[in-house]
């Protein structure tokens, strides 16, 4: 509860699970295996600007049906900017490469 909003002190509120920083420019990245919606999208994009400023960058690892190439969520976390690392990248191991190319 890093914002000190929730009455109930295990709910997490935040939905940044990693941060990466190079150059002083930050990467809020959010992680979601099985199920991803326009509102963790939006949260973590939100999140990256409010916290990161005009240099935050968002990101979100996921094996999401949702987010295969040309699905509406897919368009959506594109038109926003955010970085997404999908099943090819988590098998192959590159998380790490992708999201320090993103800076």
């Amino acid at each position: 509860d890093w914002n000190k909003q929730s009455k109930n002190h295990n709910d997490p509120t935040c939905e940044i699970d990693l941060i990466v920083i190079k150059n002083c420019i930050p990467v809020f990245v959010s992680c979601k295996m099985n199920k991803c919606t326009a509102l963790d999208l939006y949260e973590i994009k939100l999140l990256a600007q409010k916290l990161g400023g005009t240099l935050g960058q968002a990101a979100v690892i996921s094996k999401a049906p949702s987010l295969k190439d040309n699905e509406p969520l897919y368009l959506k976390a594109k038109e926003l900017g955010i970085l997404l690392i999908r099943e090819k990248e988590i098998e192959s191991g590159s998380i790490a490469s992708s999201l320090l190319e993103l800076i």
